[in-house]
C-alpha cells in the first residue's frame, strides 16, 4: 500500500505541475480573479440518507457540515475559463438520519475532514453585459474538472441508549474494521461538476453561488464498503466500531430493521455496505471574488477609468 500511495501522490503532483506549465500565456494576459467560498457540505455514501442512488435523495440536511474554499480563475477568449481551487470540506454521515430501517438498526456513523485540490473548465452559457460597462453584469456557467483529496474517516463508540459512551473520535483506517488485508489509501481522486452564477458589484467585486458535486474513486470515504469482519480477527476497539447495532437501535428501527445479529459477522458473510457504488460528496457555496489589477485596469473597464483618475489606488 505504501508503494501505491506513493504512485497516487506522484500522479497527483504531476498532474498539477503539468497543468501549471501548460497554461497558455493568454490566461495571464487576460487577468486572474481571486475568490473565497463558504457554504455547506453534503455527503452521499453507505451511511444515513437513503438507499436511493439519486444524490438529492440520499443527502440528509442534518448531516450537512462546513465547506470553505479559495480559488483562482483564468479567463480565456470566448466563453471558457480555467478554475483552480483548494477546498476544506467537513463530512458527516449517521445511520440515525436514515429513512431505511436496516440502516437505522445498523447504527454506524463517521466524520472526516477533506482537503481537495482541483482544476476545472467552466463554460459560460449565460453572459449578460451591463449597458454602461463592457464587463459582464451577470453570468451563469457549468463546469467539469478533476481533483485530488485526502480524507480520514473517524467514529466513536455508542452505548445501548444510542448516546456516545466515549467522546473520543478514533481513526478507522488503521483498525481495518472490515478485515482488509491492507488499509485503504487516504488519498483519492474526484471529478467535480456542477453549475454556478455570479453578479458584478461596484468596485470590481463579484458575488456568486455554485453547486459542486464530486464523484470519487473511493468507497471508503465513510470506512464502509463490504462485509462485517470476524471480530476475533480485529482488535477490541476495531470490533466495537465495526458493528454498533444494539437493542436500542433495532427497537427504533422496528421489525423491518432486523435483529442485532443481522448486523454482525456471520460465517458466509453479512453485508455492511454496498461495494457496487462509490462514495461522493458535494458543496453548496456562496462566493466572493475580485479580479486582479490587470483585469480591473483594462481600458474598457469603468474601474480602470476611475483608477486612471486617481481612485482605487
Amino acid at each position: 500500500m505504501g508503494h501505491r500511495k506513493c504512485i497516487r501522490v506522484g500522479v497527483t503532483l504531476g498532474f498539477f505541475a503539468v497543468l501549471v506549465m501548460v497554461l497558455p500565456e493568454q490566461l495571464h494576459a487576460q487577468g486572474r480573479s481571486y475568490g473565497l467560498g463558504i457554504g455547506t457540505s453534503h455527503y452521499v455514501g453507505d451511511l444515513g440518507g437513503s438507499a436511493s442512488i439519486a444524490p438529492w435523495k440520499t443527502t440528509s440536511m442534518r448531516a450537512s457540515r462546513l465547506a470553505i474554499s479559495g480559488f483562482v480563475e483564468f479567463p480565456t477568449e470566448g466563453r471558457w475559463q480555467v478554475h483552480t481551487g483548494l477546498s476544506f470540506v467537513q463530512l458527516y454521515g449517521d445511520d440515525r438520519f436514515a429513512d431505511s430501517p436496516t440502516r437505522v438498526a445498523r447504527n454506524l456513523h463517521f466524520k472526516s475532514s477533506v482537503w481537495e485540490a482541483s482544476a476545472r473548465g467552466q463554460f459560460k452559457f449565460w453572459d449578460r453585459p451591463r449597458h454602461w460597462n463592457r464587463s459582464a453584469g451577470s453570468r451563469g456557467f457549468v463546469f467539469l474538472g478533476i481533483g485530488a483529496f485526502t480524507y480520514n474517516p473517524k467514529s466513536r463508540v455508542r452505548s445501548d441508549s444510542n448516546d456516545i459512551s466515549n467522546p473520543i473520535w478514533y481513526s478507522l483506517r488503521e483498525l481495518t474494521t472490515e478485515g482488509q488485508e491492507e488499509p485503504y489509501s487516504l488519498i483519492a481522486f474526484s471529478m467535480p461538476m456542477g453549475i454556478g452564477f455570479d453578479w458584478n458589484l461596484t468596485g470590481g467585486w463579484q458575488v456568486g453561488c455554485e453547486i459542486n458535486w464530486r464523484y470519487t474513486t473511493t468507497d471508503y470515504l465513510d470506512d464502509v464498503s463490504g462485509n462485517y469482519a470476524d471480530p476475533s480477527q480485529l482488535s477490541e476497539l476495531g470490533a466495537l466500531l465495526s458493528s454498533q447495532a444494539n437493542a436500542y437501535s433495532t427497537a427504533i428501527a422496528g421489525p423491518a430493521g432486523g435483529t442485532v445479529q443481522n448486523h454482525q459477522y456471520q460465517v458466509g458473510g453479512v453485508p455492511r455496505g454496498n461495494p457496487e457504488s462509490r462514495d461522493g460528496f458535494g458543496t453548496i457555496q456562496f462566493t466572493l471574488s475580485r479580479p486582479d489589477a490587470s483585469l480591473r485596469s483594462r481600458p474598457g473597464s469603468w474601474v480602470g477609468q476611475f483608477r486612471r483618475r486617481g481612485f482605487f489606488r
